[in-house]
């Protein structure tokens, strides 16, 4: 059964040269820490990229932000 829904921001700054699939890659990554620090009973329900732009802290990166969703399942007895 389903018991609630969140919307998590992963953010990742990269080269502007670097591969889209080395940034969703790094993004991942991070979406699956997110996720198991959630507990089991937290499901993943996708994951996508919601806009990129300059990073002002560094020179030639951009800053990717992605928007990823998450289910909670809990069990009915």
């Amino acid at each position: 059964m389903l018991s609630g829904i969140e919307k998590v921001v992963v953010t990742v700054s990269a080269h502007q040269l670097d591969s889209f699939r080395s940034v969703e890659g790094r993004a991942r990554q991070q979406w699956a820490r997110s996720l198991a620090d959630r507990g089991e009973s937290w499901r993943d329900a996708g994951l996508h990229l919601v806009d990129s732009q300059p990073d002002s802290e560094m020179v030639d990166h951009l800053v990717y932000r992605f928007e990823g969703t998450t289910v909670e399942c809990v069990s009915v007895s």
